[in-house]
């Protein structure tokens, strides 16, 4: 899409908080603010649109915007001509305030049934840890037994390793569903980088690109499990784990004269189908091209962590 800066009527009908006529200039028109025959305010404007709109010269169209209270959730555009009357308008402003307070109200009910399954998933992920807590103490106790019957040795041993897998399972569920707020200190990317790879991945398996000397302003923790979970589902997706190669590449960019890093992560992995390339960030939602089951909570950890930044994670492969 255009940016505003480029064309500032883009938006208008957000800053207006109202339905916006434009047309599109005809050749040597002047662009601005000019009246229908019926009397309708309308906005002249020119010609290097968004291509999808596909309109020309004198043809009209209406924004109007999706608000929910002081939250933009986008505009809709309809097609219109020089006939439409101030009626017609006045109840398309009143649809388009109904379709914003519909869309606020399903928005903030998916917001709280969400944190509703949240809350009660770590609080019985929380519940199971703490009773699962006494099992150290039971081991323990058998331990003191292994003297008298060596035969309970080897069943001792399965015993706390299975408490330390179950355990760390519920740890890991709480971790990803607790919220992320960044503690950010200076981090030199190229080094933090190769940190979290190496426990992975052998050196000649992975590629980092950095500017020299490049550092970030973030959470080191937050970002070290973002990297490990998007290297983990690198593994989970390859049929030879020792086959898998990653290469990531790190860059700046200026938002509003605001410095900002783009982390881009890519893998020699199967890839993900184009109908699931934003799914795969949804909470709970796990897709494994291999089969099996996961839990859905590692690439909602990468999206809180990103979120927790001010920014974004997106699926761009093939």
């Amino acid at each position: 899409m255009p940016s505003a800066a480029e064309q500032p009527y883009v938006w208008e009908c957000i800053s207006k908080k109202g339905p916006v006529v434009f047309r599109r200039a005809r050749e040597s028109e002047p662009l601005g603010e000019t009246l229908t025959k019926e009397g309708l305010p309308v906005q002249v404007v020119e010609d290097n649109l968004d291509p999808r709109l596909k309109k020309k010269p004198g043809e009209y169209w209406l924004d109007f915007p999706l608000l929910a209270g002081e939250e933009v959730i986008g505009k809709i555009c309809l097609q219109c001509d020089a006939s439409l009357l101030q009626e017609r308008l006045d109840l398309l402003s009143v649809l388009s305030k109904l379709s914003g307070v519909i869309l606020g109200a399903i928005l903030q009910r998916e917001e709280w049934v969400q944190r509703a399954a949240e809350k009660a998933i770590s609080i019985a992920a929380h519940n199971i840890a703490t009773r699962f807590a006494g099992m150290a103490l039971l081991t323990s106790r058998y331990r003191l037994r292994e003297e008298e019957n060596p035969g309970i040795a080897p069943l001792n041993r399965e015993l706390e390793e299975a408490y330390r897998s179950i355990l760390s399972e519920l740890n890991h569920t709480k971790e990803m569903l607790r919220g992320a707020g960044a503690h950010r200190e200076w981090i030199e990317v190229d080094r933090w980088l190769r940190t979290c790879l190496a426990p992975w991945l052998t050196s000649e398996h992975y590629q980092v690109n950095v500017p020299i000397d490049f550092r970030a302003f973030a959470d080191r923790q937050l970002l070290q499990g973002l990297m490990s979970e998007l290297i983990k589902n690198s593994l989970d997706a390859a049929s030879q784990a020792e086959a898998v190669t990653v290469q990531v590449d790190v860059e700046s960019f200026d938002v509003r004269q605001m410095p900002w890093v783009r982390i881009i992560y890519r893998d020699n992995g199967p890839g993900v189908p184009d109908d699931l390339k934003r799914k795969i960030f949804q909470d709970f939602y796990s897709y494994r091209p291999l089969g099996g089951a996961g839990q859905g909570l590692g690439l909602t950890y990468v999206r809180r962590a990103a979120a927790a930044h001010g920014g974004r994670v997106r699926e761009t492969g093939e």
